[in-house]
């Protein structure tokens, strides 16, 4: 009878407790259980982050808006011949 390497029966056993079903037990969140305060806390964080996102893209709107009103402002001033100040 021809021994087995000691690497394939190490890889079994870690293979076989790996994908023991305790071990891969779902988080409240992943689970789906609405009323944990684990899930509450995360939907409150994805909605934090998402309307930080909002705000930084409505300033970087509000602010092109500004430079191009702006601009329209210092170019008619410079087309009527007025000194145009920095």
């Amino acid at each position: 009878m021809k021994a087995r390497p000691i690497g394939s029966i190490a890889l079994a056993i870690f293979v076989a407790l790996w994908s023991h079903p305790a071990v891969s037990l779902a988080c409240a969140v992943c689970f789906g259980a609405p009323d944990d305060p684990m899930t509450k806390g995360l939907n409150m964080a994805v909605f934090v982050m998402i309307g930080v996102t909002y705000v930084v893209i409505i300033g970087m709107l509000a602010m092109f808006i500004r430079l191009a009103v702006r601009s329209r402002r210092r170019t008619a001033t410079a087309q009527q011949g007025e000194h145009v100040a920095c």
